[in-house]
């Protein structure tokens, strides 16, 4: 019993000693793991920190370069800009109409070609069969406006 006994202690040692060893193994991992990342957060704070500098200083010094000569020519400059920005505002509405209408001209296509495009369900739910109208009160007034419209009849020239 004595040597059964011994053989489990010696195990347990043994399991015992090897399990802190990797514990250790992975404290030592993680604390790698932060020390590379904090290295990593102040290498690119540091390169971030760096790149702003050089930004405000290149703005500042192009703001004092680029002064004198926006007040001399602020004459022509300011005429040129506004009309550069009307010019540009009236191309990007133009095209933008443009495209609504091309839009608008392929859908129509789609719908006459009886390609069912999107938005037709609510066309055909709103108007019913389409173009008469929905509504039963205004059939007899559709009726009586059109039979007044066809049997219209000019006089007769010379009939003054």
């Amino acid at each position: 019993m004595s040597t059964s006994s011994s053989s489990s202690d010696e195990h347990y040692s043994a399991t015992h000693v090897g399990g802190h060893s990797h514990s250790r193994q992975r404290r030592r991992r993680r604390s790698v793991r932060r020390a590379v990342k904090l290295l990593t957060a102040a290498t690119m704070c540091t390169a971030f920190a760096l790149l702003f500098g050089l930004t405000v200083t290149a703005t500042v010094v192009g703001l004092v370069v680029a002064t004198p000569l926006l007040v001399i020519f602020s004459p022509v400059l300011v005429p040129a800009v506004l009309a550069a920005a009307v010019v540009g505002a009236g191309f990007l509405v133009s095209g933008g109409c443009g495209m609504a209408a091309a839009g608008a001209l392929v859908w129509v296509y789609a719908y006459v070609t009886g390609r069912r495009p999107p938005g037709t369900e609510r066309l055909e739910g709103y108007y019913g069969s389409w173009p008469a109208p929905k509504d039963k009160a205004l059939d007899g007034y559709v009726d009586r406006h059109d039979d007044a419209t066809t049997n219209y009849h000019l006089p007769p020239a010379g009939a003054d």
